[in-house]
């Protein structure tokens, strides 16, 4: 069975090297959904990823999220090859839906 992936794109905080900034609170609420997520719907079905950069020609679904001028904003959460949100974290219950119909589809 193929997983379903759920992916992160954010932008760092910190501009090269450890400025003291902290962690990125889009990362942390990530990794906060996705203990849930697995929690809910098990390990073997989901894979996470996160990303500081993007790169359109390996995620090409993502110039789906860009505006006219080609901008991407960010935090941007997909699962699979759909987006999420765009420029903010989605809810819990956004991100939980989008990951049940991922899994339905693929049984």
């Amino acid at each position: 069975m193929e997983k379903t992936v759920v992916r992160l794109f954010y932008a760092s905080g910190c501009a090269g090297g450890c400025c003291g900034c902290g962690p990125n609170k889009d990362a942390v609420a990530f990794e906060q959904a996705a203990a849930k997520l697995v929690e809910k719907f098990g390990e073997d079905k989901l894979s996470f990823e996160a990303y500081n950069s993007f790169d359109l020609k390996k995620f090409q679904f993502l110039k789906e999220a860009a505006s006219p001028a080609g901008r991407i904003a960010v935090p941007l959460v997909s699962v699979n090859e759909k987006v999420v949100a765009a420029g903010k974290m989605p809810s819990f219950s956004e991100l939980e839906k989008q990951v049940g119909k991922s899994l339905r589809k693929a049984d």
